[in-house]
């Protein structure tokens, strides 16, 4: 299969973590990826997504905007929000902090992630790789 990608956006409002995560799930099942792929993508997702709920300002169109790509070799997941002062990175959060350690699930799960300033904001990429077979 050629290099995909799906492209959308949801309101910058908490009800969109779900969204965005079912949205995900919905175009990549299709395509074969393992089960274990798509559930650390959503999980990924979700944390960027209420990264920038939580982090960011909404883009111009008062949303956060996603793109997925899966070539079968890598899963790309990338949001994009309206910026922020700070710049994304994973915090020192203790034991019974609520919240506190999204980019650290992040890392943990995904092969890599960056972060860019684009116009009028700045956008998370997290890298995934699929399981190899044994």
């Amino acid at each position: 299969m050629a290099d995909d990608a799906y492209a959308f956006a949801v309101p910058f409002h908490p009800s969109s973590v779900g969204r965005a995560r079912s949205q995900l799930r919905d175009w990549l099942q299709p395509t074969g990826a393992a089960s274990s792929l798509v559930e650390d993508a959503a999980l990924v997702l979700s944390e960027l997504v209420t990264n920038s709920l939580q982090h960011a300002r909404p883009t111009d169109t008062n949303d956060v905007g996603i793109e997925i790509q899966f070539d079968h070799a890598n899963l790309h997941v990338a949001v994009t929000d309206g910026g922020s002062d700070d710049i994304p990175r994973p915090l020192s959060t203790p034991l019974d902090a609520a919240g506190g350690r999204g980019l650290t699930i992040v890392g943990s799960v995904a092969e890599q992630w960056w972060w860019e300033a684009v116009d009028n904001g700045q956008t998370v990429h997290a890298l995934l790789r699929p399981p190899t077979a044994p």
